[in-house]
């Protein structure tokens, strides 16, 4: 125990007070908040923790990363059912009963491991406890030190990230509104604001800086999650704890080639936009280092809990024992509902992947009592989710349909996935010699037979309207040709290899759909599902190291020629990866301004003035009353909206063309952009007053960038109308005026 406290309690609290010196430059109390919410989730295992030991005993600290998202799902979900059925608020004091809550669960959970008698500590379960530890706490560190090195979040979707957040830390209760449309009820999937900033509230933090530790967070989060799976998978600390490093901390072929071609243009952007048409794909590394808190980031640690309860229904041991099996098809089915909240495009994919992994055990086809409780059980977590899914009808029509034009091919997923490609590779090379030499015959797999014969025909019906040379079809046609090979060895395949083998089939088929099919719009569908293709090859190719890496390690010797040569080239592959991640850093940030963890500080130089209505607004200002300010005259127009970005009040209207995306109309957001204009332009008082008072807005803020676009006879009136507005206050060349009742 001196060993633990000493690495993960006294070090990383060192460790964060000498950091801020140099990087972070916040003040105690905000440093003390901190470091609380590095132990508040680090330590969130440990109240579900008391429960999975009676029913894994020592193995359940293997699953402590799963553990802890699963906490945050169930946390999340308590924390808004309840007040969205009006029992109690969204407050602070709400938030902190239910975490009291789970701390009184984790003591009765205890006492039922005490008369069950299992060991909680021992030496093996220690050292799992400590290497979890250490990961979460020094990626969260590092992450922070990375965000504080380019403080500035107004790049791309930021502003409506932040902006969304700020806002759910200030709203207590329901409906929950659209911020940028607050007449409309939010259509969208809100969860991952709503559930960080549950705990923001409960530690008072300020909204900027709450920001970037969440930011900092989820990396930390996926790590751990990500070691669970391989820590249970491989058998392996070694692969565990290096696979979860690298899988987040590695960038795309793309990074490292634009680097080796000295491409002209900007290599940190251009790396996830190697697609025809101006498509786009990112992947873990590249949206955790530009500070993305999008609904997909959000779902990064997630996913990964869900598919390790995807590896274990099926595992060995826990198929054994019935009731673990069913324990953790409920888990998966808890983790698959909440993806509704969190990214609906996750929840649509992975139902995909759900049903696939079913169809592909035969044991469904035998077991109908298994099919009849999954059925049910994933029937109610529908149930449980109805409010969510009601909110998110936004009357929209789904489009979907064939694309025949403008499609990639194999060099644009090569940029994208090559490392992953080339790694997997050289792992089914290794495979295939071996099972050669080991005499291992072949036979048809009569599982695997007729989904492939299905995915052949479809394959050659498209490749036949195409050049073959340039679709990407071919090369799937061929991968999962050659996955259905390697899975028909006579010997049975450990379960590893045989989930790993699924997952990669998954990912070949949901390639070939996104490149041929589009749900929605195009940019959408190949975005949102090779964001997870990118992730499901990761997994393979570490997870199937399980094999080479025993076989080297019991057989290695130096003067063996092909085990040298093929270490050799999985650690260039390896190198590529991480070297394509440091040029990405080297890229991205911007080393000439003030390291700190609060983006406030990079928008000193952008407009002092408004910079400091937000630090009154956010010091005298609760609630959620409306503000009035300039909106973008294009999407991401950074100089507006920066009020409500940095504060959290609600703005008359944002960007139209993603207020259109939440549930506003389209002429309604339009007609609400004229209006706008209208009331900064015109010099009539009583009409611009007739129209905030319509709108219900509070405030007016009048500072550099409506300045320059408004007419001044327009914005004078505000000055000189003292009965209809009153000047709360004068900032550097801004102004914030209330609109009187």
């Amino acid at each position: 125990m001196r060993k633990y406290f000493l690495f993960c309690v006294f070090i990383p609290i060192c460790l964060l007070l000498f950091l801020n010196l140099f990087f972070f430059n916040v003040n105690a109390e905000t440093m003390l908040k901190i470091m609380i919410w590095m132990f508040m989730f680090q330590w969130s295992a440990y109240l579900l923790h008391p429960w999975f030991l009676c029913l894994l005993k020592d193995r359940a600290c293997l699953l402590l990363g799963t553990q802890r998202i699963l906490f945050l799902v169930i946390f999340t979900y308590i924390i808004w059912i309840i007040p969205q059925l009006n029992i109690f608020f969204f407050s602070p004091g709400f938030v902190w009963s239910v975490f009291i809550f789970f701390i009184l669960l984790a003591l009765i959970g205890h006492y039922f491991v005490s008369k069950m008698q299992i060991p909680i500590f021992n030496k093996t379960t220690l050292k799992e406890i400590f290497i979890q530890e250490v990961l979460f706490q020094y990626i969260f560190i590092v992450f922070l030190v990375l965000h504080s090195l380019y403080p500035d979040s107004s790049w791309g979707e930021k502003s409506m990230d932040l902006s969304l957040l700020s806002y759910l830390i200030r709203r207590d209760y329901f409906p929950i509104f659209d911020n940028w449309s607050p007449e409309v009820v939010m259509k969208y999937y809100y969860w991952g604001y709503y559930c960080y900033a549950g705990f923001l509230k409960m530690l008072n933090f300020s909204n900027t800086i709450g920001y970037t530790v969440v930011a900092a967070t989820l990396p930390a989060l996926m790590v751990t999650a990500l070691y669970s799976l391989f820590r249970w998978a491989s058998k392996s600390r070694l692969i565990g704890i290096g696979g979860a490093i690298f899988l987040v901390c590695s960038s795309n072929w793309a990074a490292f080639y634009l680097h080796l071609i000295n491409f002209p243009k900007d290599h940190f952007w251009f790396s996830a936009r190697v697609f025809e048409s101006e498509l786009f794909a990112e992947f873990p590394f590249w949206s955790f280092i530009f500070k993305d808190l999008h609904p997909h980031v959000f779902t990064y640690p997630l996913t990964i809990a869900l598919l390790s309860c995807l590896f274990l229904v099926n595992d060995p041991y826990i198929k054994s024992k019935k009731m673990l099996q069913g324990v953790f098809y409920l888990i998966l089915s808890i983790l698959w509902g909440a993806l509704i909240g969190f990214n609906g495009w996750d929840f649509l994919i992975y139902s995909v992947v759900i049903i696939l992994f079913v169809l592909l055990d035969k044991q469904i086809y035998i077991n109908y009592q298994l099919l009849f409780f999954l059925l049910l059980l994933f029937g109610l977590m529908i149930v449980s989710y109805l409010p969510m899914l009601q909110m998110l009808r936004t009357g929209g029509s789904i489009d979907f349909g064939f694309v025949w034009e403008q499609l990639n091919h194999f060099g644009n997923y090569y940029l994208y996935l090559g490392n992953w490609i080339n790694i997997i590779s050289l792992i089914m090379l290794f495979l295939f010699f071996y099972n050669y030499k080991q005499r291992i015959s072949f036979r048809l797999n009569i599982w695997m037979a007729f989904p492939i014969t299905l995915v052949t025909v479809i394959f050659f019906q498209i490749i036949s309207k195409k050049m073959i040379s340039v679709d990407v079809s071919l090369f799937c046609l061929i991968a999962m040709l050659i996955i259905n090979v390697l899975w028909a060895l006579r010997g049975k395949l450990p379960y590893h290899a045989t989930f790993s083998f699924k997952l990669l089939l998954v990912a070949l088929m949901f390639i070939f759909l996104a490149e041929h099919f589009y749900f929605m719009d195009r940019i959408n569908t190949i975005f949102k599902t090779l964001n997870n293709v990118w992730i499901w090859l990761a997994m393979t190719a570490v997870i199937l190291l399980r094999l080479p890496v025993r076989i080297m390690k019991s057989q290695w010797k130096i003067k063996n020629f092909k085990y040298l040569g093929w270490s050799f080239l999985l650690l260039i592959f390896i190198l590529t990866g991480v070297a394509g991640s440091i040029q990405l850093g080297g890229a991205f940030y911007k080393l000439g301004d003030q390291f700190s963890l609060d983006p406030l500080t990079a928008y000193l130089k952008w407009d002092k003035g408004a910079l400091e209505t937000i630090n009154w607004i956010n010091k005298n200002v609760s609630g959620t009353p409306i503000i009035l300010e300039a909106v973008g005259e294009k999407p991401f127009d950074l100089r507006t909206l920066r009020i409500a970005k940095f504060t959290g009040l609600p703005t008359y209207v944002g960007w139209p063309n993603h207020v259109m995306l939440r549930g506003t109309a389209y002429h309604v957001a339009m007609n609400k952009i004229k209006v706008l204009e209208t009331i900064y332009n015109t010099p009539d008082v009583s009409m611009a007053f007739r129209l905030l008072r319509a709108g219900a807005v509070n405030y007016i803020f009048i500072g550099e960038t409506e300045f320059s676009r408004y007419s001044p006879q327009g914005l004078q009136k505000f000055f000189d109308s003292k009965e209809y507005f009153e000047l709360v206050g004068s900032f550097s060349g801004s102004s914030l005026f209330k609109v009187r009742e």
